[in-house]
């Protein structure tokens, strides 16, 4: 359809050089539709890949979610069990009245801090 329109107005008797300047632009703008459209089906392209590989990528992050909540699990007992060590630095230090414990026990405390992402 677009190209009989196209070579109406190059025909045209009446109005040559618009006829011209029409149907130069109606072909500049069927390029541009012609590359927009080729555009859309790549990205619905890559779309429909996209999907397709996601359940391969979601059993692939299955185990490391898996494994990141025992790191966080174990990262949790190891915290309380510094707790409880800076604690019984504490103590000790207050029952002897040695100061090098209680620098021990600043020294766990700051750790259990950078862990916590606390400032110390």
């Amino acid at each position: 359809m677009s190209d009989d329109l196209i070579q109406y107005l190059r025909d045209s008797k009446g109005w040559p050089r618009l006829g011209e300047e029409a149907a130069d632009r109606i072909e500049k703008l069927e390029a541009a539709n012609k590359l927009l459209n080729e555009q859309l089906d790549s990205i619905e392209d890559m779309g429909t890949e996209s999907l397709n590989a996601l359940p391969d990528c979601l059993m692939q992050l299955a185990p490391a979610l898996v494994e990141n909540d025992e790191l966080k699990a174990k990262l949790a007992e190891a915290m309380e069990a510094l707790g409880i060590a800076a604690e019984w630095l504490d103590d000790y230090s207050a029952f002897t009245g040695n100061t090098y414990e209680t620098t021990k026990s600043k020294t766990v405390r700051v750790a259990i801090a950078k862990i916590k992402g606390e400032q110390p």
